[in-house]
């Protein structure tokens, strides 16, 4: 089987020595069991991620004009008055505070002189959960040229929201109405972290149906740490098993008895299926070019937020407004906070919480069975990731 792939793929002139080299090393080290739902995944996908997506081109995001150039020093990264300037002078909205969050929306008249309306997000944060979605969020929309809703919109993957009149059109009037009012030059952003897991034909829809500028930031952190903090978040709701396309979601008394069962690790718990980063994007790069998605280091979000986001005004073509002094350390809550332009303001007090130590049988279990993903990850993206060096 691996053979036909191989000799399939290498006869084309996009497939190189560290292509086979990365298609050699998963194949003898992935343990492909019967009852994986991925089996055909490993074995049909893996080969094309360093034949096909390593060599599309990699370009900035075209979005709209009147930006200042991207290497200009701004005022508004440091002086309260210049930021409100920035912000707010050619918005649709006057300024309240907290300055990131919408809300005195101007007359009708200054709406359409500035060319207001309700759009739908030119920027969409598809996931991932539990790796610093709300904070990535919180912090972008803090920038003078990007606004969006404060809540989760969940409009692709909700087929009471996608389909609010019941036929088989989507219902995009709807989903304008979830947005802030912008102008041109504004970057609307909205961020449903469950976008990039399910279900299964939304990067279909979405590249079918969204404008084809629209772009896609994916925030990815430690997996296992992922798998803990999810778990935490749906142990505070209740205990059981949820069952949702071909997987399920056991809520144990423990985290490790959440994930082994009967002694082996449950690989169709949804806790360590969103894991596999690498499936679930693969998912999304069949539908979009990969000069439409970032990909964010969450392990550096949640220590050096200005560092990633710069490289994301980079990808979206904004002024660099992030500066470190931005950004302090909340040490009892153990996340990032910000100190400009207002008074320090964190994330809700739900964020942050801390996480039990792992029994180290089921943290190495856990690390071997990500281990071969991470690294195909990171030869697709070309980048070395921080928890990588974890386990």
């Amino acid at each position: 089987m691996f053979n036909r792939y191989l000799s399939r793929y290498a006869s084309t002139p996009i497939f190189t020595i560290v292509g086979c080299v990365i298609i050699l090393f998963v194949y003898n080290h992935v343990s492909l069991k019967p009852c994986r739902t991925d089996d055909k995944f490993l074995k049909n996908a893996l080969p094309v991620v360093t034949t096909v997506y390593t060599t599309r081109p990699r370009t900035t995001a075209q979005t709209g004009d009147g930006y200042l150039p991207i290497d200009v020093p701004w005022t508004a990264a440091h002086n309260k008055d210049d930021y409100v300037k920035a912000k707010f002078d050619k918005s649709c909205y006057t300024a309240t505070l907290p300055f990131h969050i919408p809300k005195a929306l101007r007359n009708d008249s200054e709406l359409h002189e500035r060319d207001c309306v309700q759009r739908v997000p030119r920027a969409i944060i598809p996931g991932i959960r539990k790796c610093g979605t709300a904070a990535l969020q919180h912090f972008l929309t803090v920038h003078p040229y990007i606004t969006g809703p404060i809540l989760e919109v969940h409009f692709f993957d909700s087929k009471g929201k996608y389909n609010t009149n019941g036929d088989s059109e989507p219902s995009y009037g709807w989903y304008k109405q979830q947005m802030p009012y912008t102008t041109v030059e504004e970057i609307g952003i909205e961020k449903t972290p469950a976008y990039v897991f399910r279900p299964p034909d939304l990067p279909r829809r979405v590249a079918e149906e969204m404008p084809p500028e629209t772009v896609f930031i994916v925030t990815l952190c430690d997996p296992v740490r992922r798998a803990v903090s999810d778990y935490l978040e749906y142990n505070r709701k209740k205990t059981g098993t949820e069952e949702m396309m071909g997987l399920h979601k056991y809520v144990g008394e423990t985290f490790e008895s959440s994930v082994i069962r009967n002694g082996y690790l449950d690989q169709l718990n949804e806790f360590v299926d969103m894991g596999i980063y690498l499936k679930h994007l693969l998912r999304w790069l069949d539908h979009i070019p990969m000069n439409r998605l970032h990909v964010v280091d969450g392990g550096i979000l949640a220590e050096d937020p200005a560092l990633e986001l710069r490289k994301i005004e980079t990808f979206l073509g904004v002024p660099h407004f992030f500066r470190r002094e931005h950004f302090y350390r909340n040490e009892s809550r153990g996340l990032q906070c910000m100190s400009f332009p207002s008074t320090q303001h964190c994330l809700p007090l739900n964020k942050g919480r801390v996480h039990p130590d792992v029994a180290l049988d089921v943290f190495k279990q856990l690390c071997d069975f990500y281990r071969p993903y991470n690294l195909a990850l990171e030869n697709l993206f070309r980048q070395k990731f921080t928890w990588t060096e974890i386990c």
